[in-house]
């Protein structure tokens, strides 16, 4: 999926008390820090997905969510909810940085402006 820089970005000042929204045994989501974050879980909404991590991942992302809202009232803690479910079932992303293209003042090299004719 395309990389979400500022989920990373963002990761410390968060300050999430993980024991209080991972589920018990889910080390990965337990041990989630920022450079974990920006190398494989800082990612939008997925463009393939395997159907049996989708289905192990999905009920701890809709229990997750109500967990980290109750630390993190920001739009992204959603977002957040999702990297800590797919590192709960040890589910990384491979992550690119020049899919999209949704923002023209974005730092260069992080959205595909490059390959848009003008």
């Amino acid at each position: 999926g395309q990389r979400y820089r500022y989920l990373s970005d963002r990761w410390n000042a968060a300050g999430l008390i993980l024991k209080e929204i991972c589920n018990p045994g889910a080390e990965a989501c337990l041990k989630m820090d920022e450079q974990e974050m920006e190398q494989h879980y800082a990612v939008g909404p997925p463009w393939i997905v395997s159907w049996d991590q989708l289905r192990r991942a999905a009920p701890l992302w809709h229990v997750y969510v109500p967990r980290i809202r109750r630390q993190y009232k920001q739009l992204i803690a959603e977002m957040y909810a999702y990297s800590l479910a797919f590192a709960s079932i040890d589910g990384p992303h491979a992550l690119f940085d020049h899919f999209v293209v949704s923002y023209p003042n974005a730092p260069e090299g992080e959205q595909a402006w490059q390959w848009v004719d003008a």
